[in-house]
């Protein structure tokens, strides 16, 4: 597992949640 992947998971988190959390990351 690189970079990539823990980014595209942290992506697709936040695009499931609709969160407001992109501005942290």
């Amino acid at each position: 597992m690189g970079s990539e992947e823990s980014l595209l998971t942290e992506v697709h988190f936040i695009e499931k949640h609709g969160s407001q959390n992109t501005a942290e990351i």
